[in-house]
């Protein structure tokens, strides 16, 4: 029933729900809990059979099952296009999305064609009156911001991965809506899709990791901070200042617009803590923090802390391993 859905956007890649749906539904539920709204996963694409049996698995009360036709291959632009024309005579309350490249594009392309707002990498939320949600996210200046959208609708985030954790198992027999939608000719053809093989990013498996900031001062003084984690057994990262610097690589930016990690262990090297850096750090990890600046908002965040110059305890550490 329409103006009664929250919409969970399933993401499915080569016909597999992406991990992100069960974070999502633990979110979605959470709402539901508190304002009686049926949560209805959305799933768009083609040969999507696992997909919907995992979302069986996982549990919800809807599915909104939508084929798309016309395409040898499809985009995200043609995901997006779909979504809107799936939303345009249905009216949800509720739309939640993954922070990942498909879910901000669909969900910025949504919340133009319904002419409401859309609250980017949301890390916690609550309801409060009316039914209206809390979003929180990180803000510039290092704390968090709490966004609500009170007059229109849907009320639309996306969510940061990791923050939210994974929805138990409770197995149902949701109400199945299948519907076709034929894509419109666009400007740009999709001649062939050729997969991209690649490693996989260590930051997201490793238990310990050491990162390095914009205070580690040099690329050689970074270059040390790679030997370090190597010899510790562990992976390196960076903020992105440091991969601005062209210290570091894109895929080890930690941080809002990077990678997320949940090591045991993070040493944080000349780095200030801003939240844009912190939002991609489990609130279960040990922080350890090397920081010149006593006053650094790392050390908010740090169950230990060093004020010293980075680049210095950095190769003290060094010496003592590379004996």
């Amino acid at each position: 029933m329409d103006g009664n859905e929250i919409w969970i956007f399933a993401e499915c890649r080569d016909g597999k729900l992406d991990s992100s749906y069960s974070e999502l539904l633990f979110a979605g539920r959470s709402i539901a809990r508190q304002t009686q709204k049926k949560l209805y996963a959305v799933l768009l694409g083609t040969e999507t059979e696992q997909a919907e049996e995992r979302i069986r698995c996982l549990g919800a009360d809807g599915v909104y099952v939508v084929r798309l036709t016309g395409k040898t291959f499809y985009t995200d632009n043609h995901i997006s296009e779909a979504l809107c024309r799936l939303a345009e005579n249905k009216a949800p309350d509720i739309a939640l999305f993954p922070a990942s490249d498909l879910g901000r594009g669909a969900a910025s392309r949504l919340a133009v064609f319904k002419k409401t707002g859309l609250t980017a990498d949301c890390s916690a939320l609550s309801v409060g009156p009316g039914g209206v949600v809390i979003w929180e996210c990180p803000s510039a200046d290092s704390g968090f911001a709490r966004i609500v959208c009170e007059e229109r609708r849907p009320q639309m985030a996306t969510l940061l991965p990791g923050r939210f954790p994974k929805a138990e198992e409770i197995p149902s027999e949701p109400e199945i809506i299948r519907e076709e939608i034929n894509l419109k000719e666009d400007l740009v053809q999709v001649l062939e899709v050729k997969p991209v093989v690649s490693a996989p990013n260590l930051l997201s498996s490793a238990e310990l990791i050491i990162g390095g900031g914009n205070g580690m001062g040099s690329k050689e003084n970074f270059q040390a901070l790679g030997r370090l984690a190597e010899l510790m057994g562990g992976a390196l990262g960076a903020t992105r200042a440091a991969v601005d610097e062209g210290w570091a690589k894109q895929e080890q930016m930690i941080g809002q617009s990077g990678v997320h990690i949940a090591p045991k262990v993070y040493i944080a090297c000349g780095i200030s803590g801003y939240a844009q850096h912190m939002t991609g750090v489990s609130e279960d990890t040990c922080v350890i923090a090397i920081n010149s600046d006593p006053e650094a908002p790392i050390f908010r965040y740090a169950r230990y802390g060093i004020v010293g110059d980075a680049a210095q305890i950095v190769s003290a550490w060094l010496s003592r391993w590379e004996v």
